[in-house]
């Protein structure tokens, strides 16, 4: 495991970013999982800077989504799908014939999850999988519980979870029951790992992730056991694990 340590949010989106577009620059048709939420605001509109100033190009990259609501069309403003074309593909040069998303539109559920897979291993595997971290330990929309060798599928959405997304849609009562996600199966087997983890709501649950048991009750704590992972946190998101480094952990501040 490797962390690096950043002052606060704007330096974690400028160190993600530039973690993000030195790989793309390495190695051009990239397979990229995104994912969404408050903590890769900052990080979207960091690469599309980088972009915009012609220090790095999305050509060929390839796009793929970790997770998505459940139940919304695509075509939804509110839908997670919506969300990555108007913050980062749709202000880059993103090919949109090179992107992929979760796509439940009228069709079978689990053929649709399946299916998205199949694509997945078709483009060869996701080389750099994005993910933040829920304050109950969910990666994706990998629920406390959830079992390590899950796939890509549809879920119950926890309270917590939804509550998270009330600021969207207005009310809790508003926000849908479930989702779909990238199971955690699916997510260690990317070649490369990056969370980003900002600000005191996330303190507690990085540490005891990070730094715990390898426990399905936390499914973030099986990125213990990647290969290539790596955790770009705030100081105040760090605090707690900065306090009991687990052993094997390369500490980077910036």
């Amino acid at each position: 495991m490797r962390l690096i340590v950043v002052k606060d949010y704007d330096a974690l989106s400028r160190a993600a970013a530039e973690y993000v577009a030195a790989k793309v620059r390495g190695k051009p048709d990239l397979n990229i999982s995104f994912c969404t939420g408050r903590s890769v605001v900052g990080f979207h509109r960091e690469l599309v800077g980088l972009y915009e100033r012609r220090l790095v190009s999305f050509a060929k990259v390839r796009a793929f989504n970790l997770d998505e609501l459940y139940g919304l069309p695509s075509s939804d403003p509110k839908s997670f799908d919506a969300y990555l074309q108007e913050s980062l593909f749709r202000r880059t040069d993103f090919d949109p014939g090179r992107v992929r998303l979760l796509d439940l539109d009228s069709v079978d559920p689990k053929v649709a999850c399946a299916a998205y897979e199949e694509a997945i291993e078709a483009a060869g595997g996701i080389d750099l999988q994005i993910v933040g971290i829920g304050p109950n330990g969910h990666v994706g929309l990998n629920e406390p519980g959830s079992s390590f060798g899950s796939r890509t599928r549809v879920v119950e959405m926890t309270e917590v979870t939804r509550l998270g997304q009330v600021g969207l849609f207005g009310s809790f009562e508003a926000v849908p029951v479930k989702g779909v996600t990238r199971g955690v199966m699916d997510i260690m087997r990317s070649r490369e790992v990056l969370m980003l983890a900002s600000g005191e709501s996330k303190t507690a649950i990085v540490a005891t992730a990070m730094a715990g048991p390898v426990t399905e009750a936390v499914p973030s704590s099986v990125l213990q056991l990647h290969p290539a992972f790596t955790l770009i946190a705030d100081e105040a998101a760090a605090r707690d694990l900065l306090a009991a480094v687990p052993r094997g952990m390369a500490v980077e501040r910036r």
